[in-house]
């Protein structure tokens, strides 16, 4: 469950079965930087029946490295579902500013879960500016009829396979809508992030604001 900040969340396990324990593990996480990371742990006895003093006994058969993992997974799961659960209730925008929110509620999906996706090592992820070029790539191939990946690889100078990937990175970061089955398919593209997003949105109240305010003194006078 996440936070009103939205940067800490708790999942919470069964160690090691995942159906009868005997453990209950609440894993704490918090956004630092740009990834989630295990900030507390709590341990209780699964079944409230059974509840008794945990001994050191329990805490030797602990493996911490391994339950971090599967708690993440269960983290990766969840942010996956709420990132499918804002795009299926967004309604289609009627303003710029209401576009602009609705871009701003995916992007901070998209982050979310690219934060708790695993980076293989010797493989740093993608810059922002090089997913929205190949998104950009993409985009106006789609627009103009021609095969999308091979446009993404001829502009790149990248093999068939290679440019599949990149574009694959690019629907994972939430710059190309999600793919459809035999389908080229582009959906809303994300431009720039939940926090530059936030920034124009502030900008552009703050304007309509200002207007207001000229509007009111003008028909004052």
């Amino acid at each position: 469950m996440a936070s009103d900040s939205g940067r800490e969340r708790t999942s919470a396990i069964r160690w090691p079965d995942g159906d009868a324990g005997p453990y209950l593990v609440s894993v704490g996480w918090r956004l630092l930087g740009e990834r989630w990371e295990c900030v507390e742990l709590s341990l209780t006895i699964a079944k409230e029946g059974e509840l008794r003093p945990l001994h050191t006994v329990d805490l030797r058969a602990l493996r911490l490295p391994a339950i971090v993992a599967k708690a993440a997974v269960v983290l990766q799961r969840e942010l996956a579902a709420e990132r499918e659960q804002v795009r299926a209730s967004q309604t289609r925008p009627t303003s710029r500013a209401e576009f602009r929110k609705m871009l701003l509620e995916r992007r901070r999906a998209d982050e979310a879960l690219r934060a708790a996706q695993p980076h293989k090592p010797g493989r740093p992820p993608l810059p922002d500016s090089e997913l929205q070029r190949v998104a950009r790539i993409y985009f106006d191939a789609y627009h103009d009829h021609r095969p999308p990946r091979r446009a993404v690889a001829e502009a790149l100078g990248l093999s068939p396979s290679a440019a599949a990937k990149r574009i694959a990175r690019c629907r994972a970061a939430g710059f190309l809508g999600p793919a459809e089955q035999g389908k080229a398919t582009v959906g809303l593209m994300g431009r720039g992030s939940a926090a530059s997003l936030e920034n124009q949105i502030a900008i552009d109240e703050e304007r309509a604001r200002r207007r207001r305010e000229d509007d009111g003194e003008v028909g004052e006078s």
